[in-house]
């Protein structure tokens, strides 16, 4: 995957009656880049991309997004300097592979270079984003359904170790 420098863009997804928006901050050779989505919809565009840190993220994801910003709907908007928290790429989870039961036996955390199974999520790890690499209509469908990485959901796809 060949690497554009998009680190520390906002980008801007028009998807149809609302917009949203990301701020990159990795990139992974294996993965592509590292999209921290903004929570909100936006109903128009911003003017101030500054404007964007009053807000939390929803969600990490991964995407191919060398491809994304040639197509339409995607436009690259504006710089913001990463915050320090920012700088080091966030814990992802996975679930993992259904046994022959056709049960899931746990979780995979994934931080970094190192990945840790766990038998279920705690309720922390219930904020980390799943991993893998999302394409636009994947993106917009986490916002469409209101989906954030501790909606049940998506919590349904292993255990977890407390009531949601």
């Amino acid at each position: 995957m060949n690497k554009i420098d998009l680190i520390g863009e906002v980008i801007e997804f028009h998807f149809g009656e609302y917009l949203a928006y990301a701020l990159i901050t990795h990139f992974n050779q294996r993965y592509g880049y590292l999209a921290r989505l903004f929570e909100p919809k936006f109903k128009s565009q911003i003017e101030d991309i500054q404007s964007l840190r009053h807000h939390k993220f929803r969600m990490n994801v991964y995407m191919p997004l060398n491809t994304a910003i040639r197509g339409k709907g995607v436009k690259v908007r504006g710089k913001l300097e990463l915050k320090k928290e920012e700088l080091s790429p966030p814990t992802f989870r996975s679930p993992m592979v259904i046994n022959s039961s056709g049960v899931c036996p746990g979780w995979e955390i994934i931080g970094g270079e190192k990945t840790t199974r766990v038998p279920a999520l705690t309720r922390e790890q219930s904020k980390y984003s799943d991993i893998g690499i999302y394409n636009l209509a994947a993106i917009k469908y986490q916002y469409d359904n209101n989906l954030f990485p501790n909606s049940i959901e998506k919590l349904n796809n292993g255990p977890i170790a407390f009531e949601p």
